[in-house]
């Protein structure tokens, strides 16, 4: 097959959209955050400044409803949206030069490899000014996998591993020894992020600490690199090992995590979620709590079939659905863990 020919071989892929809680986080966390806190409190301010004056010419009464408006249907309207563009499917063609969507074409020449935060990888790629970031839902990176990109906390469309692989594969720009994952005898890379339910106990006037959490959360605090005769537990800032342990010294225990539910002064009590999760132990250092935080639509997608402990407490890390799958498989409770993202497809 001549060079040609190869590049006009091509195959359609169905991805989709990001869900609303993702483009919701990276709303929140991301550049623009500040441009419009800023501004949503200068209109509710001017609002609530108006309501106090106890005459209004005509104009100012209408004035005052027009930004009433904006402020209550505002954010509901924007809702709207997301759960519209939520429920899209997106096509992309791809060929092994390129990857096209929404008539936008992305040459895989530069394209690099990053973290999905708690979600996969994230396939970065550019055209002039324009970028588009593909999330490979699920997969799993080895050691020698480069994750070149920036993590995100959310993407412009996404795959399930196993046709995010297929795209890779097609795609002949691609570095295949730098984004392949896991090969058969290679270990299993785990990213252990921070849980940003950690922020619920930090206090209202925290705001150092609630500041350097929202910081953290796209870091990992902790990997796990995992074969089958042992695990090793790394710092990702130094590359440090700071604990490993064979396959036999190693335990994981399931557990539901679920911190006590409040009352407030009103009467009304707030219940914390439960997250399915594990308990890591490992010879010479504390037991490792941690969970999982993705979902099914509104529901968290794992949970442990039978009856297994609840602790109350918030696990200190989260990981992926692939990489929590990974763990369940390594220490034998796949059996337990149900998956109720496999009873929708």
């Amino acid at each position: 097959m001549s060079v040609n020919d190869r590049s006009a071989v091509s195959r359609q892929f169905m991805a989709s959209s990001p869900s609303i809680s993702s483009r919701m986080n990276a709303f929140a966390t991301g550049k623009r955050k500040g441009v419009f806190y800023v501004a949503y409190t200068a209109v509710a301010a001017a609002v609530f400044a108006l309501t106090m004056v106890k005459s209004l010419s005509p104009w100012m009464r209408w004035g005052l409803g027009a930004m009433i408006a904006v402020v209550v249907l505002g954010p509901l309207i924007w809702l709207l949206y997301l759960w519209w563009r939520s429920r899209r499917k997106i096509p992309i063609e791809v060929t092994s030069d390129a990857l096209t969507v929404n008539q936008g074409v992305f040459s895989f020449v530069d394209a690099k490899l990053g973290s999905w935060t708690t979600m996969g990888v994230a396939l970065h790629l550019g055209s002039g000014s324009h970028r588009f970031v593909l999330g490979g839902r699920d997969r799993r990176i080895a050691p020698s996998t480069r994750l070149d990109a920036p993590p995100v906390p959310a993407v412009d469309a996404w795959l399930w591993s196993s046709e995010f692989d297929e795209l890779l594969a097609l795609g002949g720009g691609l570095n295949g020894g730098d984004v392949r994952g896991p090969a058969l005898a290679e270990p299993n890379r785990c990213l252990l992020f921070p849980n940003p339910y950690l922020a619920e106990q930090l206090g209202s006037f925290a705001f150092r600490k609630h500041l350097r959490l929202q910081e953290s959360l796209s870091r990992p605090s902790l990997i796990f690199d995992m074969d089958d005769d042992a695990i090793r537990v790394i710092e990702p800032r130094s590359d440090a090992l700071t604990a490993s342990a064979s396959r036999t010294q190693a335990t994981a225990t399931p557990a539901v995590f679920q911190a006590d539910s409040v009352t407030s002064g009103d009467g009304s009590t707030y219940n914390y979620p439960a997250i399915t999760g594990l308990v890591v132990s490992l010879p010479g250092v504390q037991p490792l709590t941690i969970g999982c935080l993705d979902l099914v639509g509104s529901r968290f997608r794992f949970a442990w079939r039978g009856d297994v402990p609840r602790r109350n407490e918030r696990t200190a890390h989260v990981v992926s659905g692939g990489d929590l799958l990974a763990l369940a498989e390594k220490f034998g409770l796949t059996a337990q863990l149900e998956d109720k993202a496999m009873d929708k497809s």
